[in-house]
């Protein structure tokens, strides 16, 4: 944080999540509100510390991902509105999967 706390406002608390996220100026962070970086903030720690013990970045790497998709959502009004839109449940189908014999059939056996 301490590299980044040279270009917050004077005013500004760099011990704040929603602070220090604006201070990243390229970072996704900025798309999310003040209480989703601070959740944010928490799942990072927790996959951080998950990382660590489990000796791979394959979690952690992944709720980045899912962070920043979820900012890019945000960023893009298009896909926000279709995202938020009313669905009609007339429009959805239920599918369900196939059965032991037809995956059975499929596979040529």
């Amino acid at each position: 944080m301490g590299r980044h706390a040279d270009a917050l406002p004077r005013e500004a608390d760099p011990t704040q999540p929603s602070t220090a996220a604006a201070a990243a100026s390229d970072s996704y962070l900025v798309a999310l509100d003040s209480d989703e970086v601070e959740e944010f903030s928490r799942e990072l720690l927790a996959y951080t510390l998950d990382a660590a013990q489990r000796g791979t970045l394959e979690n952690l790497e992944g709720n980045l991902r899912a962070w920043r998709s979820t900012a890019g959502i945000y960023e893009s009004p298009d896909v926000l509105a279709q995202m938020t839109a009313d669905l009609d449940l007339a429009d959805i189908t239920e599918v369900f999967p196939p059965a032991e014999r037809e995956v059975a059939a499929a596979a040529g056996g």
